[in-house]
This record gives structure tokens, sequence and C-alpha cells, in this order.
């Protein structure tokens, strides 16, 4: 695949205001500076994605150890059954009326950490898509889908008066097939199969509970710090698959990460001193993306379980 040009900082060099280019190959696997463009020449930016980018003027001060803004991550199930999770669960319609009073309450809490700021799980290169559906939305010429991006994120935002929302994440391979291409080869396939189960029977769980209860009582569970450990150990576990020819299982963890590396770095091209931004995604995404966060000292992480009511402080179980 080919090559493409990424902004990374601008500043005065010379007394001109310039902008400065990373040259990346397609799959992430180098960079190197690239060109200096004068900002007379901003025009042309345009055709590597700056005027789509998301990114913002006002950076963090990456030198201040102090927190410049605060992230509430959203773990969510994907209500519309879009099937692309190794194991889904097979969701109810929101719009019904049970349902929808059961978001709007969801709102409420969602509501106490005063976001100025909306992150969704729409890939960055879909900004201008996410804008018109957004804008539809507002002039009320678009019904809301079942997706958590627009029961949640639209209606959210338009209850705060955001003029926009965010779109941050990247799509990357997922190689599971090397991973079961090598417990065949190699006697492990009754290993990989029982994992296989595991992940069968906790989707089953998740169905169950989805059945009943309500959706506050889901979010909760579901970023709940025991929920995202037993998520994380599953991802940790394809890493006994491979060996020292073929690294299966650690490539594909490889590959996790990545996109998540890579989803919050689009989160903070996005980020200003003083935002409250809610991020939006799916919980398998919890557990690395809280963990940068935290990780970073110029942000603050904050947690759903802040805003709920005292008698819903522990999740059912």
């Amino acid at each position: 695949m080919g090559n493409m040009l990424v902004p990374l900082f601008y500043g005065n060099l010379h007394g001109r205001f310039c902008v400065v280019f990373a040259e990346v190959n397609m799959r992430g696997s180098f960079w190197r500076f690239r060109m200096v463009i004068p900002v007379a020449l901003m025009g042309m930016v345009s055709v590597f994605g700056w005027a789509q980018s998301g990114a913002v003027a006002h950076k963090l001060d990456i030198a201040n150890r102090q927190p410049q803004a605060e992230i509430l991550v959203l773990g969510s199930y994907h209500m519309e059954n879009p099937a692309r999770d190794l194991f889904d669960v097979t969701a109810d319609d929101v719009r019904s009326a049970k349902r929808q009073k059961e978001i709007e309450d969801l709102a409420t809490i969602l509501r106490r950490f005063h976001p100025n700021k909306i992150a969704l799980e729409y890939d960055v290169d879909e900004q201008q898509k996410l804008n018109t559906q957004y804008q539809e939305y507002l002039d009320g010429k678009r019904v809301l889908s079942a997706n958590e991006r627009q029961q949640i994120g639209f209606r959210l935002g338009k209850q705060l008066g955001l003029k926009s929302l965010f779109a941050i994440d990247t799509m990357w391979e997922f190689p599971y097939a090397a991973v079961q291409n090598w417990a065949l080869a190699n006697g492990e396939k009754a290993q990989l199969e029982a994992l296989t189960q595991q992940g069968k029977e906790s989707a089953e769980r998740m169905q169950q509970f989805l059945e009943a209860h309500t959706l506050s009582q889901i979010y909760q569970w579901l970023n709940s710090d025991s929920y995202v450990r037993e998520d994380m150990a599953a991802y940790a576990r394809m890493s006994h698959f491979g060996d020292d020819q073929d690294e299966a299982g650690s490539q594909l963890l490889v590959h996790w990460y990545e996109r998540n590396t890579r989803i919050y770095t689009a989160l903070l091209r996005r980020t200003e001193p003083g935002d409250r931004i809610l991020v939006i995604y799916g919980a398998g995404h919890l557990g690395p993306l809280r963990r940068l966060i935290q990780d970073d000292p110029t942000l603050q992480l904050r947690r759903l379980d802040e805003f709920m009511e005292v008698e819903n402080s522990q999740p059912a179980k």
C-alpha cells in the first residue's frame, strides 16, 4: 500500500508560520519527517485530510503534568446488532417505548458530567458523513437509527446544544484466523476451543443480563472494573498461541492495541485545555482506552459510576 502525509504540529520557523508533516506508510509501520509547508500553501493541505482531521488549534501542554481535560469513556454494547464482534449478542429493539425511556434516564446520568464534546465510533474518514447525519437530526430531518452512536450520542449532543460531534475510530486488521491456524497446526486446538466456549458463555450471560435489566444497570455493569478485567483477560490469553517462528497470538494483540492507540491519539488531536469529552465506544475498548488516558498526566479519567445515583451505586448481579 502507498504512503500518506500526516500533520504533526505547527509553529514559527524563521519568521514563517509552518505546518510539519510526517510520512507514514498505510500500515503504520514507519514514520519519518517529510516536509514543512508554509501557511501560504495551506489551501493544498486539504488534499491530505487536514481540513477534515478534526485537529484543534489549542493543544494540550505536554510538558505540564497537571490534568488539562477530562475524559469519560462510556463502554457500550452494540444496540443495532451489527455482527462485528467475535461473540455477538442479540439486542432487543431500543426504539421501543420502554427502552426509549431508559435511554433518557441514561442521558440524564451522562449530562451530570457536563461534556462539551462527544466523540463517537465513526471512522475518522467518515467525519463529513457524521456531520451530515447529525445536522439532519438537529434539523428534524433524520430519525435516529438503533445504534448507540445515534441513540445516545446524537440525542445527548442535541440536548447539550453541541453543534458538532467527533469521529475518532479507525478499523484495523484483527488476524484471529492466524491464531486458529496456529492452534490447529500445533496441537492446541482444544485449548483454543475451550477459550472459544468461554467466550460464547460470556456472550450468553450478557444476553441474559440485557433481557433482565434496565439500560442504566446494563451500562453500569459494562463499565465496571470487574467486567473490564474479564474482557482484558480474554485478549491477554491470546498471546499463549504462537511460537518463535509464528507469533500468531502476539500479532493479534499488536493489531488490537494498535487500533486502540490510534483511537486514543485521534481523541488527543480533538482535545483542548478545559474540555470535558464523552467518548461512546464498544465496551471491548474500555480497558486499553482507560489505561492510556489514566497514564497520560495531561488528562483526567472520569468513570460512569461517579455520576450514578447513590441507590444505583453497585452494578446489578
